[in-house]
């Protein structure tokens, strides 16, 4: 019997980040969506998914807090784990994906050097 692949979707508009992600997935033998902001809670509904990945400096609308707040609003989505990153020089993003109800909020620097391990579900929260 065969167990399916971890997801993960990406909400990451910034080319060079969601390249990274796309790759490090693909290395890493983990099925990777690449979604925009206003369909991600769509696109979490129609998939198994097992983490989702947000940019909180992301422009546009909605903005990522927000798209955070829909997947935790969300019957169908709220269960799923929500991982955002951020400059760290921008602490007020950290906050408010916090009440929105990201589970995970990381530094730009620290989720780059733990992303396999997030993609894998091996995580640390001590590193």
């Amino acid at each position: 019997m065969s167990s399916r692949p971890r997801t993960i979707v990406s909400i990451v508009p910034d080319l060079l980040t969601s390249t990274r992600i796309a790759e490090t997935a693909r290395q890493l033998g983990v099925a990777h969506v690449s979604a925009h902001a206003r369909e991600a809670v769509e696109v979490c509904r129609r998939s198994a998914v097992d983490l989702v990945i947000v940019d909180l400096e992301a422009a546009g609308e909605p903005r990522p807090e927000m798209v955070v707040r829909a997947l935790k609003q969300d019957a169908a989505t709220r269960s799923l784990t929500v991982l955002a990153f951020y400059a760290h020089v921008h602490n007020t993003l950290r906050e408010s994906a916090l009440a929105a109800g990201a589970d995970h909020v990381l530094p730009r620097s620290a989720f780059s050097r733990q992303l396999a391990r997030w993609l894998t579900g091996r995580q640390s929260l001590a590193d």
